[in-house]
């Protein structure tokens, strides 16, 4: 019998674009992660990150826990540093460790992800065009049912934003905005935009994701948020450079999940200050 790991990453794991607007100081980023064991046997699982200027701050000591044989378990991590002043880039490995014990010695095999983080101040870039909502209209995004322009959260104070909210009994529910978009004609190419989350007891919101032209260019597939909770602002950059001068229709999609099959159950979710910049 053989032994190791294979370290199966989501579209955009391997590289992590920060925009530095707003940016709290010290970043905070987080890694979402779908252990499967194979194994008969309950294994232990343990990550490392191995990053110039990154600290693993969740779990602090890199322990993740038992995973029974033949079973899988979704992790949330989260990496930190001190804010850098100016654009960088930096690259390492996140390595993902298998003990037989609970006490970590025995390791039976390991898979590492190289990573490479940019941090990048998009809107000082050549080509900048900003979505914020502010005037209360959707400035050209099409929004999806229960999907309109409010007032009650922005990152910006007496700002807007869009708007998901849905509250029914059992229901597993898509909530997008989209718009046609020609992207700059530059090598380098992106998409920034903030997210803030509300939900209710039973309620889960999962697999985020961009789309372009109806194909998947970032996502998150697992569930980012599980109420009750109020979640928020985090921001996301995705890279859209293949699509360079292209017109294209552009997606942030997220779905929302209600369990409870006898009561009502609220969720909220906004999307504010969707920034499009490029340069070469």
């Amino acid at each position: 019998m053989s032994t190791g790991l294979l370290f199966q990453a989501n579209l955009n794991a391997d590289k992590i674009y920060i925009d530095m607007k707003f940016l709290p100081d010290p970043v905070e980023h987080e890694l979402y992660i779908r252990i499967q064991n194979q194994y008969l046997s309950t294994l232990y699982f343990k990550v490392t990150v191995d990053i110039p200027n990154w600290t693993l701050t969740t779990p602090a000591d890199g322990q993740l826990g038992s995973v029974a044989g033949t079973q899988e378990k979704f992790f949330t991590l989260t990496m930190s540093r001190p804010k850098p002043s100016t654009e960088t880039v930096e690259s390492g490995t996140i390595t993902i460790e298998a003990y037989s014990d609970s006490d970590y010695t025995d390791k039976v095999g390991e898979a590492t992800l190289p990573v490479t983080v940019y941090f990048e101040d998009l809107e000082s870039w050549t080509d900048v065009t900003i979505y914020d909502f502010n005037d209360g209209t959707s400035q050209g995004w099409t929004l999806s049912s229960n999907t309109t322009i409010e007032n009650d959260a922005s990152v910006e104070t007496g700002g807007y934003s869009a708007r998901y909210y849905y509250s029914a009994k059992s229901y597993n529910r898509e909530g997008y905005i989209e718009r046609s978009i020609t992207l700059p004609n530059r090598n380098k190419v992106r998409v920034s935009f903030f997210l803030a989350f509300y939900a209710y007891y039973n309620i889960k919101i999962h697999d985020l994701s961009v789309l372009v032209n109806g194909e998947k260019v970032y996502d998150i597939p697992t569930t980012i948020v599980k109420g009750p909770v109020h979640y928020g602002w985090v921001k996301c950059a995705v890279d859209l450079s293949a699509y360079r001068g292209q017109t294209v229709t552009l997606r942030i999609r997220i779905y929302t999940q209600n369990t409870n099959t006898t009561l009502a159950r609220t969720t909220k979710v906004w999307i504010d200050r969707i920034v499009i910049a490029g340069k070469d």
